[in-house]
């Protein structure tokens, strides 16, 4: 597994799950907009506020729920010099079974995605922090802690090894809980700088709750599982 490098010369932010396009996705996750277009165009204006076309991106999985329309047709609106992609169950290249490599489709997949405008693109990967600190990036977040919500994917899971988990996949139910932070759009409506990341590991409280994670709790519960 190779080791990210930091450049110093750009400010690196971090977000996931903005699915663009997705219908269903503003009322199952209370999102305040009318349509598609508005929250397309909303969060475009949101992630180029935030980025500057100097700064770098790590996106940790669904950027739209068409595998490859929003890569194909509107990756290079968004900012950043430098986007490095953790496959989400719903991005071409992601491994839906637990394999000792991917395979030459998976491999092509993702070299479509970086002709798209990714610079890289993996299922995980483990990075280090501007102030030396090495995490670990998954789209998926572990499954202890979280078995009342998704039982999806348990083979692909990530296990605690002694890093904090920076990922995606559940919409922000919270910020952080325990070792693991959500990164997902959804959280605050934004995405997290790395100096937002670093504060919310060194925070002393286990559970973070996110903006939406009360009308998470007053929804029909239902848990997914394949």
């Amino acid at each position: 597994m190779s080791i990210m490098v930091i450049r110093n010369n750009m400010t690196r932010f971090f977000t996931s799950d903005t699915h663009f396009s997705h219908r269903n996705v503003i009322p199952y996750c209370n999102r305040p907009y009318k349509d598609i277009e508005e929250m397309n165009s909303e969060m475009t204006r949101i992630w180029n506020e935030t980025v500057k076309p100097e700064d770098e991106i790590i996106f940790l999985g669904d950027l739209d729920i068409n595998p490859k329309r929003f890569h194909r047709d509107s990756l290079h609106t968004l900012n950043g010099i430098k986007k490095l992609l953790i496959v989400g169950n719903h991005d071409l290249g992601f491994e839906h079974i637990k394999t000792r490599g991917p395979s030459q489709k998976i491999l092509a997949e993702r070299q479509k995605l970086m002709d798209f405008g990714w610079e890289e693109v993996c299922q995980r990967k483990i990075i280090t922090l501007n102030n030396g600190q090495a995490v670990l990036l998954n789209h998926l977040p572990f499954l202890e802690g979280n078995e009342e919500v998704d039982l999806r994917y348990k083979d692909l899971r990530p296990k605690y090894e002694g890093l904090v988990l920076i990922h995606g996949h559940q919409h922000a139910r919270y910020i952080k809980s325990g070792q693991q932070i959500d990164v997902g759009f959804d959280g605050k409506l934004g995405l997290y700088s790395e100096d937002e990341i670093i504060e919310l590991i060194n925070d002393p409280r286990d559970n973070i709750e996110s903006r939406i994670t009360e009308f998470y709790k007053q929804s029909k519960p239902r848990v997914l599982e394949k």
